[in-house]
């Protein structure tokens, strides 16, 4: 029988702040990963195709990037609640770089 394999996925933080009516979405685990839009909405939907980029871009990795809900939890230890300002998201990397699940 072969092995299980699940894909590496990345938690990927985006605070997005406003100043003098810009919008500003910085990310500590992206260094570079700097986003502006005078329209909050139009920032959010920029924000999965920037980290995708990103990612290819410093890494030479494709992935998809997906938001990720309070009750989505990676790491199966309870998670505090996201700020307002803080939208968290799931980089979902290649699987080609897959990892054995562990029974």
């Amino acid at each position: 029988m072969s092995p299980e394999y699940r894909p590496h996925i990345v938690n990927v933080n985006v605070k997005i702040t406003e100043r003098d009516g810009w919008f500003v979405a910085i990310c500590k685990e992206l260094p570079g990963f700097y986003l502006v839009h005078q329209d909050r909405e139009a920032i959010l939907e920029d924000v999965p195709e920037a980290i995708r980029v990103l990612v290819k871009a410093q890494h030479d990795l494709d992935c998809r990037v997906l938001p990720m809900k309070k009750s989505f939890d990676l790491t199966q230890e309870r998670q505090r609640p996201a700020r307002k300002s803080l939208f968290p998201w799931a980089a979902v990397l290649d699987n080609s770089l897959a990892v054995p699940a562990h029974a």
